[in-house]
């Protein structure tokens, strides 16, 4: 996804937990020619986000795609037998982290007139797996109506779109364990030719 944004003219910001994953991925592309950003951050925490958005605005001056792609997937098992903590660590992963990011840089967004992107899943969709996955398919079935609303308020037709891969290859998340991995990737644009077409609204 950043490799793709950043070869169409972006300069792409990654941001992760601790920051070690995407400063490795922000090297390659820039050894590579590519613009390139990498920041620190937990994206379940407002505070952090909001430091790293108004550090993008300073830098770059406005965000024409952000890309929610942190993730990570974990099976929760029958509700009955479900660990409190583990189900609210799901939600934070794949749910928390697309509200608080679009929160802290949508003004940046809204600056350019540039589109948000939410990625659900399949088990967020009607027939979809749900079986000892609950969190995980609730987590992601809220994504939906949350890039609604997004989409809503900004009252622009180039705001949202959610896409709903048959797979998305997501890092696992053990029991117990500190998640780590989580990206976004926000892409700001040099011309408005390399600005991504915004998706339909659902």
């Amino acid at each position: 996804m950043a490799r793709a944004l950043a070869t169409r003219g972006a300069s792409v910001v990654l941001i992760d937990r601790t920051g070690v994953d995407a400063e490795a991925r922000a090297d390659e592309l820039r050894r590579d020619g590519l613009s390139a950003r990498a920041y620190p951050a937990d994206l379940t925490n407002a505070e952090q986000l909001d430091v790293v958005a108004k550090s993008v605005g300073r830098e770059l001056g406005g965000v024409d795609a952000l890309v929610n792609i942190a993730g990570g997937f974990s099976m929760s098992g029958k509700v009955s037998d479900s660990d409190p903590d583990a189900w609210a660590r799901q939600l934070g992963i794949g749910l928390t982290t697309a509200y608080l990011t679009t929160r802290a840089f949508l003004p940046l967004v809204r600056q350019r007139r540039g589109a948000s992107v939410f990625l659900a899943s399949g088990a967020a969709l009607r027939g979809g797996k749900v079986a000892e996955m609950s969190a995980y398919a609730v987590s992601k079935a809220g994504v939906i109506p949350l890039m609604r609303a997004v989409a809503k308020a900004a009252a622009s037709p180039c705001v949202s779109s959610t896409s709903s891969p048959a797979m998305l290859h997501s890092r696992a998340v053990p029991a117990g364990g500190q998640t780590s991995g989580l990206l976004v990737v926000a892409s700001c644009c040099a011309g408005r030719s390399s600005r991504p077409r915004p998706g339909r609204r659902r």
